[in-house]
This record gives structure tokens, C-alpha cells and sequence, in this order.
């Protein structure tokens, strides 16, 4: 009866296990898909105006470089999307002078 019982909680939690290990992470593209849907295109460092580089220098930004960077297609904003040391995304939006902007 015990092995019965100890088979029965086993294959439960394998079940529970493969249920969970079906849901697909989020990608970067999926991000970048939710961004061009935003009316924003993916641009490079070197595509940044020189206002929100003086902002970007702020020790709070640190590491932007390797940084995903969007610009709204009307050029008024620009999202900066980079990853912390724990792996934590962090979105930081500017106007198209540069100047951080709250969400």
C-alpha cells in the first residue's frame, strides 16, 4: 500500500513538473515585437541623440552600451532596456531631448 501511495505522489509531481516546464520563457523578441507595436524601431549606440548620451552618463545607467535601444518612429522618445547583475530588466524612458521620463 505504501508503494502505491509513494507512486501515486511521484508521478503527480513529475505531471506538475511537465506542465510547468511547457511555459515558454519571454524573448527578447517578444519584447521587441511589444516595442514595434508601440509605433518604436530597435536603433543602434551610435543613433542616439546627444542629449540622451549626457543622460545615459548618469551612474544609474551604467552599462547602457550593451543596452537594447528604441526610438519611437515620430522620434519623440526612446526606450533603454538593460539587465542588472541579477538578471533583472530594467526599462528606462527618455523624451527625445533625452530627459529621463516617469513612467
Amino acid at each position: 500500500m505504501k508503494k502505491m501511495i509513494l507512486i501515486a505522489a511521484a508521478s503527480l509531481c513529475m505531471s506538475t513538473v511537465a506542465v510547468h516546464a511547457q511555459v515558454a520563457p519571454k524573448s527578447d523578441t517578444t519584447v521587441q515585437q511589444n516595442y514595434e507595436q508601440q509605433d518604436m524601431v530597435k536603433i543602434m549606440a551610435s543613433e542616439i541623440p546627444d542629449g540622451l548620451k549626457t543622460s545615459l552618463e548618469d551612474a544609474k545607467y551604467k552599462g547602457w552600451e550593451n543596452a537594447m535601444l528604441y526610438k519611437s518612429k515620430k522620434g519623440d522618445g526612446y526606450v533603454v532596456e538593460m539587465s542588472d547583475a541579477t538578471n533583472t530588466t530594467k526599462r528606462y524612458r527618455f523624451d527625445a531631448m533625452g530627459k529621463p521620463v516617469k513612467d
